[in-house]
């Protein structure tokens, strides 16, 4: 009905004061469809994140990196790249050894992991995936980092 009705003020069919209206119903109830509720949340994750690790391993760094890399130099392999991402974000961050460091969207662990090894901080993940939080614990654990590196 809402888009019969918009698609009337083109041609001349509602006056200017009802097709204001319509569109401010039209822009709330999108904005309504758009709420994204922890249980949206949730469901979009699962959706997207929680396909098997093996999927992403496909086409992925070896340390599972999602996020973009940061190619310095324009012949960097993929791997190379991701490497060079987790430093910067290091070097930014300033790290000292014993600092805590919140990982929000933790995804596969690798960059909590990272700063664990290469910083001696403690780091606590936190992913909505559940795919991802098993992988990230039992990564967290295959390198002996489990009593640093948390993910919720």
């Amino acid at each position: 009905v809402m888009r019969i009705a918009f698609q009337n003020m083109d041609s001349g069919g509602i006056d200017a004061t009802w097709s204001k209206a319509i569109e401010g119903l039209r822009h709330a109830f999108r904005r309504l469809q758009q709420i994204n509720t922890a249980a949206r949340a949730r469901r979009n994750v699962q959706r997207h994140y929680d396909l098997s690790g093996d999927l992403y391993r496909l086409f992925l760094d070896d340390d599972m990196q999602y996020s973009c890399a940061y190619f310095e130099q324009p012949d960097m392999t993929l791997d190379e790249a991701q490497a060079a991402k987790k430093r910067h974000i290091a070097a930014k961050l300033r790290l000292k050894a014993g600092q805590t460091v919140l990982d929000i969207g933790s995804g596969w662990g690798g960059l909590g992991l990272y700063l664990a090894k290469s910083f001696d901080v403690d780091v606590q993940g936190v992913t909505l995936s559940t795919e991802q939080h098993g992988v990230a614990t039992d990564r967290a654990h295959a390198q002996g980092l489990e009593n640093r590196v948390h993910f919720e």
